[in-house]
């Protein structure tokens, strides 16, 4: 009885930290997507001090984030953000663009990949 009971509260604690790790999880691909579609179509002046603030926010945020999304994910949203700050920089507009909605699309899948329910 004691270890059905043990075991009860042992499942309980993991239900509770799947659901605070995919919170975590989105409130983090909200605040990322949200930075990023906030980007001009075209980049400005002030397009790479808001990709630096990007990238100093994912440093941030990726000790915990590489403890439920794969590695694969993660590099691929950095070495899109180091691209379209490249873009950005050198004026290539077509290219931001299209990387810009790449990045788009791999933070959402990060948020797809730790959804709970479909």
């Amino acid at each position: 009885m004691k270890a059905s009971v043990g075991g009860g509260i042992l499942l309980l604690i993991l239900v509770i930290l799947v659901v605070i790790n995919a919170g975590y999880i989105h409130s983090v691909t909200d605040d990322l997507s949200r930075r990023i579609s906030a980007l001009p179509e075209t980049p400005d002046e002030s397009t790479v001090n808001h990709i630096e603030n990007f990238q100093k926010l994912l440093s941030q945020k990726y000790p915990l984030l590489r403890l439920s999304v794969s590695f694969s994910q993660l590099d691929r949203v950095s070495e899109l953000s180091e691209t379209l700050m490249g873009y950005a920089q050198s004026g290539a507009w077509a290219d931001y663009r299209v990387t810009r909605a790449l990045l788009l699309n791999a933070i959402e899948d990060m948020s797809r990949l730790e959804r709970l329910r479909q």
